[in-house]
């Protein structure tokens, strides 16, 4: 499939109102969970697909 990666957390409401967007435009995308609680973000692949990503 090509498109969009959807980096998805189910508590975000942020990754809520792109899914929405998405679905409504019809662009296609995968999702890729992410465990925010977990600490899944501040890992060294994070950091290394997202340069800004969190480092603390």
């Amino acid at each position: 499939m090509t498109g969009a990666i959807l980096w998805d957390y189910p508590k975000s409401s942020a990754s809520y109102r792109v899914r929405i967007a998405l679905n409504m435009t019809g662009e296609p995308y995968e999702t890729a969970m992410v465990d925010l609680s977990d600490g899944a973000n501040r890992t060294a692949l994070n950091r290394a697909v997202f340069s800004g990503g969190s480092n603390s």
